[in-house]
């Protein structure tokens, strides 16, 4: 899951290497807290809390 500055969730899909490489990152540093993730060209969707 990712969040905006405003703590807004933001899903998105990543395809082929991209999902490849957050995958391992994420299972080799499980302590992290917080990592930044830049997407250039990519489309995005707020999930609204009812």
């Amino acid at each position: 899951m990712l969040e905006d500055l405003n703590n807004k969730q933001i899903f998105v899909t990543l395809w082929d290497g991209y999902a490849d490489q957050i995958m391992e990152y994420e299972s080799s540093n499980r302590g992290e807290k917080n990592v930044v993730v830049i997407i250039q060209f990519g489309k995005y969707r707020f999930w609204e809390v009812s």
